[in-house]
């Protein structure tokens, strides 16, 4: 939890960053942007209306591979083992994207610091040798600053579930040293949950029109299901219950 709230700290740190920065937005870059005009001396930007409504809305399909690392969070043991792992993870998203603005004759004017929220489905995959298959199926909600500028920056609540890590540690008949004399690699369904933050620039904007790069790190917390029974009077139990994943993802407006 308090590494959630971290994140939370570091969002609103880069938010203000973002609306001192506030460049204007080559509409060149996302399909759903119609004619949009930029005031300089006011930075407004607009959006086409739809059906009168106040706020925007936009589909997104996201996809990337990241760099995962599962680790154990130590309490009272001192047993020495690895506790961390890490891996490549495929991952697979989709959102819906809401803007709030201010109709003006036939077009949206999008509220000042590029406000937005989202709702959505994220899912990762992971093979390895040694654990086999782990994957993540969470819902999203999300918020966001910058929404139709170059620079942008979000943070996206996380829940759900999915398959996690864990290993079994065996142990002489009397645990004399920290060593393990065998280590049993394990894989369960658990409840998920974790946030992730984002960034996005415009730095391949002229080169990959008609999506977004986006930079982000995400935190899971995986609940232990404690499934696993005595089968010793010298072994214990290590569940993997933190993920870091960090990767660069590609976005797709329609």
């Amino acid at each position: 939890m308090k590494k959630l709230l971290v994140f939370v700290s570091i969002m609103y740190a880069c938010v203000a960053v973002a609306q001192e920065v506030d460049l204007p937005f080559d509409p060149t870059t996302l399909p759903v942007l119609d004619s949009m005009q930029t005031s300089s001396k006011d930075k407004e930007f607009f959006v086409p209306l739809q059906a009168n409504k106040k706020v925007y809305l936009y589909p997104t399909l996201d996809m990337c591979t990241s760099l995962s690392r599962d680790k154990h969070m130590p309490k009272e043991e001192t047993i020495e083992e690895d506790q961390a792992s890490t891996g490549l993870s495929l991952n697979f998203g989709a959102s819906v994207i809401f803007v709030p603005g201010q109709p003006i004759d036939d077009r949206l004017k999008v509220n000042k610091i590029g406000f937005a929220y989202n709702v959505g489905l994220l899912s990762s995959f992971e093979k390895s040798e040694k654990y086999d298959v782990t994957c993540d199926f969470l819902a999203k909600v999300g918020v966001e600053i910058g929404n139709q500028r170059a620079l942008g920056i979000g943070f996206d609540l996380l829940a759900g579930g999915g398959k996690s890590k864990g290993d079994i540690l065996f142990f002489n008949d009397v645990v004399l040293e920290n060593e393990p004399q065998k280590v049993v690699p394990y894989t369960a369904w658990c409840f998920k949950y974790g946030g992730q933050i984002w960034f996005r620039t415009g730095l391949l904007q002229d080169k990959l029109q008609g999506i977004e790069i986006l930079t982000f790190a995400q935190l899971i917390f995986a609940k232990n299901p404690n499934i696993t029974t005595p089968v010793s009077k010298v072994h214990m139990t290590k569940w993997k219950d933190e993920n870091w994943k960090f990767g660069v993802m590609i976005r797709y407006p329609f």
